[in-house]
C-alpha cells in the first residue's frame, strides 16, 4: 500500500501483540484498521471517529491506502486539543500523521510499536524493488504480468482494457445490470431480421424526427452485430456499476439518458443530410465512461499488446486512459466528418461532455462542498 500523504512511497508493514499496521518511513504517518484501534484508543473516542465518518459531513483530503475511496477528515476533541483524523468509511482504515497517535488518549494498553529501523540488506533490497515497480505501474510501465481471472483475457485479446484495481461501493448496480438485460433482449430480438429493424429503428440524421423522435431512443438498444454488442455491454458493466453506486439509481438512468441524446444530437449535427442509419448504446456508454474517470482517476486499467505474439501489458491510470480516448474521438471525428469510417466519434463525444457536465455537478452537491471551499480543492484530477 502507498502512503496516502506521500505520493509512490510503499508503507512498510509492521506487527505488534494486537496485529498489522503500517507506517511510513518519510512523514512517520501509520495506517491501522479501525478494530484494531477500538482495541487501543478509549471507546468513546473511537465512536466519535466512526460515527463522524459515516456522516459525509466532512473534507475527504486524502486517498485511503487500501482502497481508492476519499478518507473523511474527522475532527475529535483529545487531551492536546482538536485533532483530524483520516478515516474510510469503506474499508475502515484510518491514517494517523505523525505525532497523532500520542495525541489520542489511550486505552490501558501499550501504544502500537513503532518498526525497527534495522533491516537486513535483503529485505531493504526486496522494498526497493517493490517500491520502484508502484512507480512504474503508476506512470504506465510496460508490465509482463497478466489479468488475476482468466476470463478477463477474452475482452484483453479483443482490444479492450481491463479494470486492474476497481473502486469499491456499496449496493448492488441493479439499473446497471437491468440496461444490460434489456439491451441484450432488444438486439437479440433484432437480429433475427437485422437489416429490416436497423433501416426501421436506426436513427438516420436527415430524419431525425421520424416517430415522433423516437429512433433517438431505440438507436440505443440496436446493435450491428455481436462483436458489437459484447463490446458495449463490457464497457457498461465495468463502468456503471461503479458509476451507479456514486449516483444512484434514478442519477445514474439520468446520466445514461441525457448522454444518449446529446450523443444522437451531436452525430445529427455533424451530418444532418446522411441517409446512414445510427445504431449501439456506446453513445450513452461514453457518458457512464467520462464520469467514471474523473470520479475515479487513479482507478488502473490494463491494456494487452501483443508484440511478436508476446503478450505485454500496458498499465495506467483510469484518467490518463480517459485522455487517450477523447483524443483518439477526436481524431475519429475529424474522419467522420471526411466520409471515413463506420464509427460516430461523434455520438462519442456529445455522450462524454454529458459524464463530464454529470461529474461537475455530483462533485458540486457532495456534502462536504461547503467545507471543501473553505480547505481548497481536495481531488488530483
Amino acid at each position: 500500500m502507498d502512503c496516502p500523504k506521500c505520493q509512490h512511497v510503499a508503507l512498510l508493514r509492521c506487527q505488534n501483540e494486537f496485529g498489522n499496521f503500517w507506517h511510513c518511513e518519510r512523514c512517520e504517518g501509520t495506517a491501522v484498521t479501525l478494530p484494531l484501534l477500538r482495541r487501543l484508543v478509549g471507546r468513546s473516542t473511537i465512536n466519535a471517529l466512526w460515527q463522524g465518518a459515516r456522516q459525509w459531513d466532512y473534507p475527504e483530503r486524502c486517498q485511503c491506502p487500501g482502497c481508492d475511496n476519499r478518507m473523511e477528515e474527522v475532527p475529535i476533541q483529545t487531551p492536546a486539543g482538536e485533532r483530524k483524523i483520516d478515516v474510510c468509511s469503506h474499508c475502515q482504515f484510518v491514517w494517523l500523521d505523525a505525532g497523532e497517535w500520542e495525541d489520542l488518549p489511550h486505552a490501558d494498553v501499550e501504544p502500537v510499536a513503532q518498526p525497527k529501523r534495522q533491516r537486513s540488506p535483503a529485505m531493504t533490497e526486496r522494498q526497493a524493488m517493490e517500491r520502484l515497480k508502484r512507480v512504474k505501474e503508476d506512470q504506465g510501465e510496460l508490465l509482463p504480468s497478466g489479468p488475476d481471472q482468466l476470463w478477463q483475457w477474452i475482452p484483453a485479446l479483443l482490444g479492450m482494457p481491463i479494470e486492474h484495481s476497481q473502486p469499491s461501493g456499496n449496493g448492488k448496480p441493479w439499473m446497471t445490470w437491468m440496461t444490460a438485460v434489456f439491451i441484450t433482449a432488444m438486439s437479440l430480438l433484432a437480429f433475427t431480421d437485422l437489416e429490416r429493424m436497423i433501416q426501421a429503428y436506426g436513427l438516420i440524421p436527415s430524419e431525425w424526427d421520424r416517430m415522433g423522435g423516437l429512433t433517438f431512443l431505440s438507436s440505443f438498444f440496436l446493435h450491428g452485430g455481436v462483436l458489437h454488442l459484447v463490446g458495449n455491454l463490457y464497457f457498461l458493466l465495468i463502468f456503471g456499476d461503479n458509476a451507479e453506486n456514486e449516483l444512484g439509481s434514478g442519477k445514474f438512468l439520468l446520466l445514461l439518458f441525457a448522454a444518449i441524446f446529446a450523443g444522437d444530437l451531436l452525430h445529427v449535427a455533424y451530418d444532418p443530410y446522411s441517409t446512414i442509419p445510427c445504431v449501439g448504446a456506446s453513445g450513452g456508454i461514453s457518458g457512464v465512461i467520462a464520469f467514471y474517470a474523473l470520479r475515479f482517476p487513479t482507478a488502473r486499467l490494463s491494456i494487452l499488446h501483443l508484440f511478436f505474439f508476446y503478450p505485454v501489458w500496458f498499465r495506467l491510470r483510469a484518467i490518463w486512459a480517459f485522455g487517450v480516448w477523447i483524443l483518439l474521438q477526436i481524431y475519429l471525428s475529424y474522419a467522420q466528418i471526411q466520409g471515413l469510417g463506420t464509427v460516430s466519434a461523434a455520438a462519442h463525444i456529445g455522450g462524454a461532455i454529458v459524464g463530464v457536465f454529470a461529474w461537475f455537478i455530483w462533485r458540486l452537491n457532495r456534502p462536504d462542498q461547503k467545507r471543501e471551499q473553505m480547505y481548497g480543492d481536495r481531488r488530483d484530477v
